[in-house]
């Protein structure tokens, strides 16, 4: 992000500064030539950057929003981020990061086929729409829960990986403790109240 803004800041700047040269009066028929040293592309990491150069918090109409540079982890934005509030479908980003890495271990397989439980089944909101009773391949899953947000399938995923819905948001707590999360505590995997 950083080096996107530095980017656009120093375009901007050789566009002010090319400007301000053709207001003070060159034109193009003046024989005389001006001379502007301007960092080379290859320069752009070792130009300093300072607060003055970010600009102001967007308008964003939420309850609370943070924006963290993802590569120096320094605060660019944020709204009552330490209010305590359900994160929704938010949740979600937790349980299919546990599912990789489930994935990754070989804990699960793609492959696997999911049990759908009366749990499972009953979930509210956004659903994938699977039967209770039947088995859904884990990609397939995986697919409901990414793209349709399926609750259903969230929940079959959690007790595929840990036996019940409770057991995986112990989990995924723990996890959280590991990421540095210290303000977070998860209820199921969902987020549904």
């Amino acid at each position: 992000m950083y080096t996107i803004i530095k980017k656009l800041f120093i375009f901007a700047r050789t566009i002010i500064l090319i400007s301000t040269i053709h207001a003070a009066g060159t034109d193009t028929a003046s024989t005389t030539s001006t001379t502007i040293n301007m960092p080379s592309p290859l320069h752009f990491a070792s130009i300093e950057t300072t607060d003055s150069m970010i600009p102001s918090a967007p308008k964003v109409s939420s309850k609370s929003y943070i924006l963290v540079d993802a590569n120096s982890n320094q605060l660019l934005a944020e709204k009552n981020s330490n209010e305590i509030l359900s994160p929704a479908s938010l949740t979600k980003v937790m349980t299919m990061y546990i599912a990789s890495n489930a994935i990754k271990n070989h804990q699960i397989s793609l492959e696997d086929q999911v049990f759908i439980s009366r749990h499972a089944w009953e979930a509210e909101g956004a659903r994938m729409f699977v039967k209770q009773g039947s088995k859904v391949k884990l990609s397939d899953i995986i697919n409901g829960i990414v793209v349709a947000s399926g609750n259903d399938a969230t929940i079959a995923l959690a007790e595929h990986i840990a036996g019940s819905e409770e057991s995986f948001a112990e989990i995924m707590n723990k996890t959280a403790n590991k990421l540095g999360m210290k303000n977070t505590h998860f209820m199921n995997a969902t987020g549904l109240p």
